[in-house]
C-alpha cells in the first residue's frame, strides 16, 4: 500500500511539474512589451526569429517613383534597403554604383566518372547531367583498371583508376587536382578542382575552371544610408540584412539617384535606438 501511495504521489508530481512546463512555453506566450523593432519585443515563452535590431528605418519616400525599381525597409536587424532592379540600367545611388548585372564568382568541383560503352571504348560521364535512369544504371559499376587520356593546354596525361581504390595522374599539374569521392554513393566518382589558364579536357570533354563567374541580372542589392565626420550622407552596400549605423536620435536620410535617364531621390527616417 506504501508503495502504491509513493507511486501516485511521484506520477502526480510529474504530471503537475509536465502541465507548468507546457503552459509556460507554450500557453503562456505572450507579447509583454510590442515594438516595430524586433530586439525590442519582451516576450516570455517559445519566440521564433533571427531579428534583433533596436532601431528601424521608416517613412521612406521614393520621388518620383520608378516603377521598374523596387524598394522595401527590412526592419530585421536595424534598418537596411533591399532594391531590386528591374529597369535593365545601371543604377546608382548617392556614392554607391549597382550594376544592373549583379557578378558573383562561386567554387564549383566536377565529378566525373570513368566507364566503358558496349563496344569496350572508355567515356567519360558528367553526373551532374546524368538523368535517374542513367545515373542508377552506372553509379555502382566497377572495373579493375580502367583509363583514359587528357590535355591541359597541349600537354598529355593520363587518368587510370585501379580496383576503384587507387587514381593515377600522370603526369601531375599543379593547376588541377583529381581525388576519388563517395558523391551521391557513387562508387569511383572522380572530383576535380581545376584552376588552370588553359583549357582542360578529358577524353575530349572539356573540364570548366573551379571558380566559375555567374551573372544574375536584376538581383537584390542590400543598402543603407549613414552619416560622414562631416554629416554627409554615405550609401553603404551591405551583405545581408545587418545595418551598422545608429544614430543618437532619429535622422532623416536622403540621397539622390540616377537609373538610366531617370533621376529620383530616396529619403527616409533612420530611428534611434527604440530600448536597450
Amino acid at each position: 500500500m506504501k508503495k502504491r501511495f509513493i507511486w501516485f504521489l511521484t506520477l502526480l508530481f510529474i504530471i503537475i511539474i509536465g502541465f507548468i512546463l507546457i503552459y509556460y512555453f507554450f500557453l503562456s506566450y505572450k507579447i509583454i512589451k510590442d515594438s516595430p523593432a524586433p530586439g525590442c519585443i519582451v516576450s516570455r515563452g517559445i519566440s521564433f526569429g533571427g531579428c534583433s535590431g533596436k532601431n528601424i528605418i521608416q517613412d521612406l519616400k521614393i520621388e518620383p517613383e520608378i516603377s521598374c525599381l523596387n524598394i522595401n525597409i527590412i526592419n530585421c536587424n536595424g534598418g537596411i534597403l533591399m532594391i531590386r532592379n528591374n529597369c535593365e540600367e545601371d543604377l546608382i545611388i548617392g556614392n554607391l554604383d549597382l550594376p544592373y548585372i549583379k557578378v558573383f564568382y562561386s567554387e564549383e568541383n566536377k565529378y566525373i566518372k570513368l566507364i566503358e560503352d558496349e563496344n569496350g571504348n572508355v567515356v567519360v560521364k558528367d553526373f551532374r547531367t546524368l538523368g535517374v535512369e542513367e545515373f542508377n544504371k552506372l553509379r555502382n559499376k566497377k572495373y579493375d583498371v580502367i583509363s583514359t587520356t587528357g590535355k591541359v593546354g597541349d600537354e598529355e596525361f593520363e587518368i587510370s583508376l585501379i580496383n576503384s581504390e587507387e587514381l593515377k595522374v600522370i603526369p601531375s599539374f599543379d593547376c588541377i587536382t583529381f581525388s576519388l569521392t563517395g558523391l551521391n554513393w557513387v562508387n569511383d566518382a572522380i572530383q576535380i578542382k581545376n584552376n588552370c589558364v588553359e583549357e582542360v579536357t578529358i577524353n575530349g570533354i572539356k573540364i570548366e575552371s573551379y571558380i566559375r563567374k555567374i551573372e544574375r541580372p536584376g538581383d537584390n542589392y542590400y543598402i543603407e544610408f549613414l552619416k560622414d565626420e562631416l554629416g554627409n550622407v554615405i550609401v553603404n552596400q551591405t551583405s545581408g540584412n545587418h545595418a551598422s549605423y545608429i544614430p543618437v536620435k532619429n535622422e532623416t536620410l536622403t540621397a539622390t539617384g540616377i537609373v538610366g535617364d531617370k533621376e529620383f531621390k530616396i529619403s527616409y527616417v533612420k530611428t534611434e535606438k527604440l530600448c536597450e
